[in-house]
């Protein structure tokens, strides 16, 4: 019995060491490619958001374009997933130590499970005073808009993209899971026990 217990555990371990190792690739979700240079804003000047409607319930990184007012590398950047609105409930967040002009992939600390469909903000913070973003005009993503101190602005969008691990899955609650391991233990134990009565 002790060692199919010790098979048990060893198999498990395996699976999750190779699970670990493997590299996700993250496929694109919600996005706005094009990068303006009409107007500058301050990160650390302006509560900056950007709302979208994910069309996937897993989202696993964020990407946006930073505009640095001097130099090849900025502050760090925290990115906020929340729910509704810019104040809702944060269901999501990651952060980059420093940023550069141009695109910047945000991982998030662990994937967000969103409701597909529903909408939800983007809020980057980053510290004063050279970290910023270009807003883009004419409203090129319809999922949403982009969010300066509060005001949803109809005519804006930040560029952004929003991305999602395919092979991920929901976690299972852990009640649920501990009830699973508990039942699949006690049916190796009960299967080891007839055999011995025999």
């Amino acid at each position: 019995m002790k060692r199919s217990i010790g098979f048990f555990f060893m198999a498990v371990a395996a699976v999750l060491l190779f699970a670990a190792q493997g590299q996700a690739t993250l496929v694109v979700d919600q996005h706005q490619d094009t990068i303006s240079s009409e107007w500058w804003l301050n990160m650390g000047a302006f509560s900056i958001g950007q709302e979208f409607t994910p069309q996937v319930a897993n989202l696993a990184a964020v990407e946006f374009a930073s505009a640095l007012s001097f130099g090849d590398t900025g502050p760090g950047v925290q990115v906020n997933v929340r729910q509704g609105s810019i104040t809702g409930t944060v269901v999501g967040q990651g952060a980059i130590a420093s940023s550069v002009n141009g695109w910047n992939l945000i991982d998030l600390e662990q994937d967000a499970w969103l409701s597909a469909g529903s909408l939800y903000v983007l809020e980057f913070i980053s510290s004063y005073p050279n970290n910023g973003v270009n807003p883009v005009s004419n409203n090129p993503y319809s999922g949403g808009r982009f969010i300066l101190d509060g005001d949803a602005m109809s005519n804006y969008d930040l560029s952004f993209r929003t991305y999602y691990d395919p092979a991920a899955q929901a976690p299972v609650p852990l009640p649920g899971a501990m009830w699973l391991l508990g039942s699949g233990l006690l049916g190796l134990v009960g299967v080891r026990r007839c055999g011995w009565q025999r």
